[in-house]
């Protein structure tokens, strides 16, 4: 995805829910909020690893989805 805005707030956005998912799952493993990220990791392990372009590839469409049905940015 190459919109600029995209570009502009993701990596800050990464940046926030990677650290989110490993304070969570270091003080709290069994956290039911840690579910949420197995639909882009599938196991817990790779939840851990928190990979970029994973997280990316699974989170553009959504933003793509969201622009079609009226959601703009702010």
């Amino acid at each position: 995805m190459d919109n600029p805005e995209f570009s502009g707030f993701f990596l800050p956005f990464y940046n926030l829910q990677k650290t989110a998912c490993e304070i969570t799952s270091h003080h709290q493993p069994k956290n039911k909020l840690l579910q949420e990220y197995l639909t882009i990791y599938p196991t817990r392990d790779a939840v851990h690893d928190f990979e970029y372009g994973r997280f990316r590839d699974n989170i553009a469409p959504l933003l793509v989805i969201a622009g079609n049905n009226g959601f703009g940015y702010l």
